[in-house]
């Protein structure tokens, strides 16, 4: 087959980035026909799912909810070979839980790169297939470039692998122009120090991007036959080779996406200021040219699953072979980019790609392992908005369950953009339910699209069926506007839980205002309009009511709770008071205010106690 030069490679028929074409086929082959309904909500309650299985480490994103967390969620709400709905789905765990609980379900979102995942993860495959079309690629990836990551070992002069190459960024002094690299200087700790003397002037300097000059390699990691694992300063043969590969430009039939990062972005334009321009750019050189060759190996490949998923294995390797990966010095580790951004570190480390593969095929290959025979329930994953969804008709679903963009907390679109440059297709952000200052969409644009998809779960909901809803923000205008939608929508909140997702983002590390809990919103498909169909229409509230909340939940305590607890309790108050038709008007900083008044000041713990 032929590389579609711009587009990336051919995936279809395994997923499309299009249309919900079929949808209506694949209700009648695998929807429900029980007419059995929950007439009861499961009891509120705190879920909490870890991360770490291998369906969930198989391909990253954003925001994952552990499949282990849904599936009770859709053995309580849906009848047996039930039909569930996710129009949020993301990385497609609501489908991965669904397969596990014997439930068929439709997945559907707006970004082509989260459709892709899903679809991956929701499909099962010959493993034994997989696995040896991957070593062959492999292999001849190997053949064709033996030297590409290859060093001296330090110890025996004999030819070692590379593992890794770090890199830190350089700097000029601004006050006697003397280069020095911040490996030198700036090392202490986990973090980079805030501040450093020059080594030659020995004046106080700070990081800043108008005096970055380039990336230096300052450590290489490798791995050798005969001496085992080992590490030195780049020797000059290792510095003419980086000096080589940035010379060179990618040969005519290899292909790597160089299309622009956008300069007026929320989030993304950050790498601007480490002169980070285009897509390529995010790569070194070296992981330029291995990612370009690996990308044609795996476009050649004639089976449609097996080319999707050896896409798939490798989409999954572009975070940590991007630039955007993070070395910790005093740890000796590469963890992976901080999750809900996009910047470059000063130190970041350029890691093998094809050992990255090879470790990411084995990833992929143990998740597949954990997939349910899949004798009649199915995924249909469609990439459209979630708020027309005219191609799923009235009454057809049992269940929804979703997690949906939690205002402006995670920039889907912006983020998606280094899978979704290599996939060939973008999301078409104008239908994007997020806020943000670069589309011009505030809390009021945000709750008007979450209400339009609100109305169009409630209207293909079988009539008494449940939705439930996974939410969290800081913002009380934020929760007034879901309150709102839910209840113009036709739901009805009959019971509350929290969903601790173990995990933190970027902004719940370095945001005090920022929430780590979900709350669990479980509501019920009502006929009409709810009682509180619009914030003006819910009960009034005031600080003494959350005080009472406080007061009785804490009553008896005699230390300072972790800033955990605070965040837990936090959404357990939204949760309560959304359940009870009161409009929220209190933001997690307030909330900790009145706590520190119930508690008194000395007990309420700081954002960086963690």
């Amino acid at each position: 087959m032929s590389i579609a030069g711009v587009t990336g490679i051919d995936l279809n028929p395994v997923w499309s980035p299009c249309g919900g074409d079929g949808i209506a086929a694949f209700i009648e082959e695998f929807g429900s026909k029980s007419s059995c309904r929950i007439a009861h909500p499961a009891a509120g309650a705190h879920v909490r799912a870890k991360k770490h299985t291998p369906i969930y480490r198989a391909h990253s994103y954003h925001t994952k909810v552990p499949p282990q967390g849904i599936e009770p969620f859709i053995r309580h709400f849906s009848p047996r070979n039930g039909l569930v709905l996710d129009p949020f789905c993301g990385s497609g765990m609501t489908g991965v839980a669904a397969l596990r609980a014997k439930r068929s379900a439709i997945l559907i979102d707006l970004s082509p790169a989260a459709t892709f995942i899903a679809a991956n993860c929701c499909t099962s495959i010959d493993r034994k297939a997989f696995l040896a079309e991957a070593e062959r690629i492999a292999a001849e990836m190997n053949h064709d470039f033996p030297d590409l990551y290859s060093t001296e070992c330090a110890g025996c002069g004999r030819d070692a692998q590379i593992t890794m190459t770090v890199f830190s960024v350089r700097y000029r002094c601004r006050h006697c122009s003397h280069e020095y690299v911040l490996w030198d200087v700036a090392r202490g700790g986990r973090s980079v120090s805030r501040s450093y003397k020059c080594p030659a002037c020995n004046r106080e300097l700070k990081k800043s991007p108008q005096d970055l000059i380039d990336w230096h390699p300052v450590l290489v990691k490798y791995r050798c036959g005969r001496c085992g694992r080992g590490q030195k300063p780049p020797a000059d043969a290792d510095l003419a080779r980086v000096e080589q590969l940035a010379e060179a430009a990618l040969p005519d039939h290899l292909w790597c996406p160089d299309n622009p990062i956008p300069v007026e972005a929320d989030e993304i334009n950050r790498v601007h200021r480490s002169g980070i321009h285009t897509v390529a750019d995010l790569f070194s050189p070296r992981n330029r040219l291995a990612l370009a060759a690996l990308w044609v190996k795996i476009g050649c490949v004639t089976d449609d699953t097996l080319r999707s998923r050896l896409a798939f294995a490798f989409t999954g390797t572009l975070p940590r072979a991007s630039r955007t990966n993070k070395y910790i010095p005093s740890l000796g580790i590469a963890p992976g980019p901080l999750l809900g951004t996009m910047y470059i570190p000063g130190f970041y480390p350029e890691i093998n790609v094809f050992e990255l593969f090879r470790r990411k095929v084995a990833d992929v290959s143990a998740a597949m392992a954990l997939l349910p025979d899949l004798k009649r329930a199915k995924v249909r994953v469609v990439t459209q908005r979630a708020t027309d969804l005219s191609n799923i008709p009235d009454g057809c679903v049992d269940y929804v369950f979703t997690d949906p963009p939690f205002g402006g907390n995670i920039q889907y679109s912006e983020l998606n953009l280094l899978w979704e440059s290599w996939l060939g297709h973008h999301t078409d952000a104008a239908f994007e339910a997020v806020i943000s200052r670069t589309q011009g969409k505030g809390c009021s644009e945000y709750s008007e699209l979450m209400q339009r998809s609100f109305g169009e779960m409630h209207r293909v909901l079988r009539k008494g069926g449940w939705l439930t809803l996974l939410f969290h923000n800081s913002s009380a205008k934020v929760w007034q506007g879901i309150q709102g939608a839910l209840g113009a929508a036709g739901f009805e909140i009959e019971s509350i839980g929290t969903f601790d997702k173990a995990h933190d983002t970027f902004k719940q590390i370095t945001a005090t205002g920022a929430v780590g809990f979900d709350v669990i919103l479980h509501a019920r498909r009502m006929n009409g309009r709810s009682l509180w169909a619009s914030p003006g229409a819910l009960k009034s509230t005031a600080d003494n009511r959350l005080r009472d909340f406080l007061e009785d939940r804490l009553a008896g305590i005699t230390k300072k709770p972790p800033i955990a607890h605070l965040r837990k309790l936090h959404s357990e108050a939204l949760g309560h008071f959304v359940k009870a038709g009161v409009p929220v008007n209190f933001d997690f900083e307030r909330f900790r205010s009145i706590m520190a008044d119930v508690i008194g000041k000395e007990k309420i713990g700081t954002a960086d106690e963690r």
